[in-house]
């Protein structure tokens, strides 16, 4: 757990091949939270005003569009936070990041939460 709530969210996944990856909310050198924050304004994911998303630097929505990028189609996700249920949020998000046929598994804070990706319209 973060301590008072506060900090920001890490955890680890685990790949297909058994690769252990850590992972923390926040930037990414590699610019990966910018790249996603423009698919997802592109996408029509969040609205076009959304510039810079919030979510794009979600540990959940990273994991999930790192699947997307490898075409991944499973993965085990351990976070010290809790899914992030707001609007534009994590929760809403991870289906559509996600490609069809793709599963993300989220251990969080609550409990054991499963995404999959769905068609895009």
């Amino acid at each position: 757990m973060r301590v008072g709530g506060k900090g920001p969210t890490h955890g680890r996944y685990i790949d297909p091949d058994g690769v252990d990856h850590p992972v923390r909310s926040g930037a990414e050198d590699d610019g990966l939270d910018r790249e996603l924050a423009k698919f997802m304004v592109e996408r029509g994911l969040v609205p076009p005003q959304m510039t810079n998303p919030g979510g794009a630097t979600h540990v959940e929505l990273k994991v999930a569009y790192r699947m997307r990028s490898s075409n991944t189609p499973y993965a085990e996700l351990a976070i010290n936070n809790k899914i992030d249920r707001e609007r534009w949020g994590c929760h809403e998000l991870l289906p559509k990041v996600l490609l069809p046929g793709q599963t993300l598994v989220i251990h969080d804070s609550t409990g054991t939460h499963t995404y999959r990706g769905k068609p895009q319209s």
